[in-house]
């Protein structure tokens, strides 16, 4: 049986790099889908700030892309480049 269901996911429980490997694991079989771009970008930029994204380890850094790619639906190559427009300028825009 296929079938698609609509939700809305908040993720303020996730407050570790520990919970978002935990949620990765988990969600293995999830597919996600963005909605609005703008937001999703918002998105994006509040999640690098609330982790503290440039002052994370290689390995949770790297972590936190598999988690931006598996919720946004973007490629590996597009959050790396979203992510050295934060790095550089605060904003993904």
């Amino acid at each position: 049986m296929t079938g698609t269901m609509t939700i809305t996911m908040k993720d303020t429980a996730l407050s570790s790099i520990k919970e978002v490997r935990k949620f990765l694991k988990s969600s293995e079989k999830i597919e996600f889908k963005r909605k609005n771009r703008e937001e999703t970008y918002i998105w994006m930029e509040k999640t690098l700030e609330k982790f503290g994204y440039c002052s994370l380890s290689k390995e949770d850094r790297g972590i936190m892309k598999q988690y931006l790619k598996r919720v946004t639906g973007y490629s590996r190559a597009q959050i790396t480049r979203f992510i050295a427009q934060y790095r550089e300028t605060g904003k993904i825009r």
